[in-house]
């Protein structure tokens, strides 16, 4: 249920970062409604730490020496292992995943310049939220991804990820991914 929940948000939050002209001339739909809509109105601070999360997600690409995401501590436990999954069928191929920063979506990332822009919520639930985030990695590119949060032990986590390039939300990517490097061998 809360796949389907957060699927729908996805979708609605990806038309909308998309900018296109079929995101524009789409009514929404009741299920559209149902599915963005909170059942519940979160408080100050459960509001203050999903936007500290979030923030933090992205301070380690103001530095030079930005960890590699695969191995920082910021997936569910379910994603987590489905990334470490993803990293352990890697063959020499460089997969759809396999050659940029899910986060920052850079290569060569200018610290000076990083910035994040801008964080929306949409409260899912007590413990679930789709952000849309916006970020400029240099004066010229500005990247908007969505995340599906996720509190697990009083922390919030990244679910699933969908970002401008990647159609296919990384759950489902990194499933293909790991499908595919597995027939590989």
């Amino acid at each position: 249920m809360l796949r389907t929940v957060l699927l729908g948000t996805t979708v609605m939050l990806l038309a909308a970062c998309s900018g296109g002209d079929k995101a524009e001339s789409a009514a929404p739909t009741a299920a559209d409604s149902a599915a963005a809509s909170p059942s519940f109105t979160p408080s100050d601070a459960d509001q203050a730490a999903l936007r500290d999360a979030v923030t933090a997600l992205f301070e380690p690409y103001k530095s030079d020496n930005f960890p590699n995401i695969t191995k920082r501590p910021i997936f569910t436990q379910a994603t987590g292992a489905l990334v470490q999954q993803w990293e352990r069928s890697q063959t020499d191929q460089i997969d759809v995943l396999g050659d940029f920063d899910w986060l920052c979506q850079c290569n060569d990332n200018d610290p000076s310049q990083f910035a994040l822009l801008d964080q929306t919520a949409q409260w899912t639930g007590p413990d679930s939220a789709t952000v849309m985030v916006q970020t400029r990695g240099d004066p010229a590119s500005q990247t908007r991804l969505i995340m599906a949060m996720r509190r697990e032990s009083g922390k919030w986590l990244i679910d699933d990820l969908t970002f401008q390039g990647l159609e296919t939300p990384l759950v489902a990517q990194l499933q293909r991914e790991i499908a595919a490097n597995t027939a590989a061998r």
